[in-house]
């Protein structure tokens, strides 16, 4: 797998949405492995806190990655609670 850092204010992050952010890990990840898109079953994608623009980011950022359209994905939202 692969992660992207935290996207704070006052990085090269801060004007990126969170599937911007999803789409290049997946691109990341494709390109690390040499994973032909057509090997690819389903996206599982993480992140803190959903962002209200994108419903399902999992699934936008695979498609907008080039994954194929039969790709299921879905979203896991985990915020610390600390």
């Amino acid at each position: 797998g692969v992660r992207l850092p935290f996207a704070m204010t006052s990085t090269i992050y801060e004007d990126q949405l969170a599937v911007d952010l999803q789409r290049l890990a997946i691109q990341g990840l494709l390109t690390q492995t040499a994973l032909p898109k057509s090997e690819v079953d389903y996206v599982i994608a993480g992140n803190v806190i959903q962002e209200v623009r994108t419903s399902n980011i999992a699934r936008e950022a695979s498609i907008n990655a080039g994954l194929p359209l039969h790709v299921g994905a879905h979203t896991i939202a985990q915020a610390c609670i600390s």
